[in-house]
């Protein structure tokens, strides 16, 4: 049985990170500009061209890169921030304030209906009780506004991958349970929101299928499969370190990034973006 995490001494969200490091800061960079890639400069597959956001709020910002965005797309917005770890030490527009936050807090200290943009992404498979919290990042939001979340769904590459890679993950899978945090949330999202029942017009999804071989239905999604498997391979390895004490051994690490990086791999990462407006109501 693996012991619990909660008593490790780092923040909850990035438990198995190296968070704030030089490397931990260059794999989230490379992560964010793929999916800029993908979404051909477009800050997320939701139609936002058209809005005159006043109040944009990115929970859990990472380095700020989709904030930085954010702010060059609505010079007129101020843009919020928020992470347990301190955005870093480069140039912001004058418009993006950060704030230390606890995600998984539930007060949060946020002020409630007064964003016109919430947006988080790869981070809801990382919190405990992740159903609350997208109920409560759905009261965020200003009515009329705009949520955005999205997530990868581990299940999708146990599914599809090999010996080596079920391992590793079957393994962190349970270290992730242990502490109430689900790895296939990102297939849940938009059941969570419309059961928040603030989302009267629907919830729209965006599902990304990503071949980590690079072997997906056109060249973007091509590229963001081998960018998030690279990402990924990264993130395993600081886990395996910075969990050693559960289990995790430099063999499962090893094992599933040899499996990973074989040109006929056949593994399957599944990602998901989801928006709705809130209600009037």
């Amino acid at each position: 049985m693996v012991g619990s995490v909660k008593d490790t001494d780092e923040s909850p969200y990035h438990v198995g990170t190296a968070a704030g490091s030089e490397e931990e800061i260059g794999r989230l960079d490379e992560m964010s500009a793929a999916f800029t890639r993908y979404l051909d400069g477009q800050l997320c597959p939701a139609p936002l061209n058209e809005l005159r956001p006043r109040k944009i709020l990115d929970l859990g910002c990472g380095t700020g890169a989709w904030a930085i965005q954010a702010a060059i797309q609505f010079p007129d917005a101020e843009v919020l921030a928020v992470d347990t770890v301190p955005l870093p030490d480069r140039a912001f527009p004058p418009n993006v304030r950060f704030e230390w936050v606890d995600l998984e807090e539930e007060s949060m200290n946020l002020e409630p209906a007064a964003f016109d943009i919430v947006y988080s992404r790869q981070v809801l498979v990382h919190l405990s009780s992740a159903d609350d919290v997208v109920h409560r990042f759905a009261q965020l939001v200003k009515p009329g506004g705009i949520l955005i979340l999205a997530d990868v769904d581990f299940g999708s590459m146990f599914e599809t991958g090999g010996e080596g890679t079920r391992r590793f993950l079957s393994h962190f899978m349970e270290v992730w349970n242990v502490r109430g945090a689900d790895l296939e949330f990102g297939r849940k999202i938009a059941d969570s929101m419309r059961s928040s029942g603030l989302f009267p017009a629907g919830v729209n999804v965006h599902r990304i299928l990503m071949p980590l071989s690079g072997t997906g239905a056109d060249d973007a999604t091509d590229e963001l499969g081998i960018a998030l498997r690279k990402s990924w391979l990264k993130a395993a390895n600081s886990i395996g370190k910075t969990l050693k004490g559960h289990g995790f051994t430099e063999l499962l690490v090893k094992d599933q990034e040899d499996e990973l990086n074989q040109k006929d791999c056949k593994t399957v990462w599944n990602m998901y973006f989801c928006w709705g407006q809130r209600g009037s109501g």
